[in-house]
This record gives structure tokens, sequence and C-alpha cells, in this order.
């Protein structure tokens, strides 16, 4: 199986269904990547009158939904200034920097040339009084996911479910590994259902 292969189709629901949920809506916290081609796969898969979309991702502001509410901070364990290390993939941009000494043996090493080093100012989703609750979270933040789940504090107890890029190599100089991530999400009550690889 692969992830985005569940929001390749749509999801049908039924006119019982949709009298059942009422004015109560998914809420979707969607950091980084798109998923599926060119799509927002969640507004691709799910009906947006029954879905709220908290899209935090400036690729994607061609075209707002009226589902979508696009968050334009950078994501982080506390409100603090850092660096942000931009690299000549944009998608490859993050807050740690690129670890070359792993990178150097792989096709892509240019992509994560570094082109800019700035400071930033950085969230924490508990601190952002503009998000409801969250049903599921999509984290792909190149090595910053569980420090922007940390962020999350109590809200993270609301969650059903979490789709998470993880790192089996350090891409990034001292970016958590899968092992840390896992631990995380194992003592905040998730488990592991299934694993997808990208190389």
């Amino acid at each position: 199986h692969k992830v985005n292969n569940l929001f390749l189709e749509k999801v049908e629901l039924t006119d019982n269904i949709k009298q059942k949920l009422g004015r109560n809506t998914l809420n979707v916290f969607d950091v980084g990547a798109v998923g599926i081609p060119e799509k927002n796969k969640f507004n691709f898969a799910l009906d947006k009158n029954f879905t709220k979309i908290y899209k935090v991702d400036d690729i994607l502001n061609k075209e707002k939904l009226s589902n979508e509410i696009y968050i334009n901070d950078l994501l982080w364990s506390k409100n603090e200034e850092k660096n942000f290390y931009l690299t000549k993939n944009k998608v490859s941009s993050s807050l740690y920097k690129p670890n070359f000494q792993i990178l150097d043996k792989f096709k892509n090493f240019d992509d994560h040339t570094l082109v800019e080093q700035k400071k930033v100012f950085t969230k924490s989703v508990s601190g952002m009084s503009n998000i409801d609750k969250l049903d599921f979270i999509k984290l792909d933040a190149e090595g910053a996911e569980l420090e922007i789940l940390k962020g999350f504090d109590k809200k993270i107890e609301e969650v059903m479910g979490i789709e998470i890029e993880v790192q089996f190599i350090e891409r990034y100089i001292e970016s958590p590994l899968f092992f840390e991530v896992n631990k995380f999400l194992n003592d905040n009550g998730f488990e592991l259902y299934l694993i997808n690889s990208e190389s």
C-alpha cells in the first residue's frame, strides 16, 4: 500500500452520513508537500463541505478554496528565532542545515546546495488561537516534524491520525531520525499503521 493511494479516489458520503455530520467538519492540519500530483490530496478525496484544511505551504497559494485556511508561519516546538536554510530546490529548505557528508552520496545532492541562510521567527501550534480541534495531521517539513509535533502540546490529544515524513539517515544535521519520532508518537498513544519507503 501507498498512503497517497488512499487519496486517489474520491470518498463518497451518503446523504445519511452527511445528515449525521451536520455542521461538523473533519479538520486536517496539512504541513508541507502536496501529496498526489499538483493537488491537495485532502480536498481532492474528501468533500470540501465537510472538511477544513489548515494549509502550511506557500507553494499551494494559487487558488484558495472556501474550506482552506492558509497559515504563513514557520512551525517549531516554541516561538523563537532560528536559522532557516534555503536550498537550490526550495522544497529541500529546512530549519536544519543540510548534512553534506551524507547527501553527497546521492544523485540529487545538488538540490540541497545552500542558497541563503536567514533568521526567522517560529511559532508553536499550541499558541495559535485560530486553530480548531484537529482530527488529522500531515507533516512533511524536512526534518522539523518532531519539533512541530512537540509544539502541538495538548492539542495532539484530539488527533485521530498522523501522516509524517521521517528519516532513517541524517539528511539534515542533528535532525531527529525515525526511532525518535516513533517513540514520541508511541508515548502519545499512536501506533504505526503503514510505512512507505522513499529513496
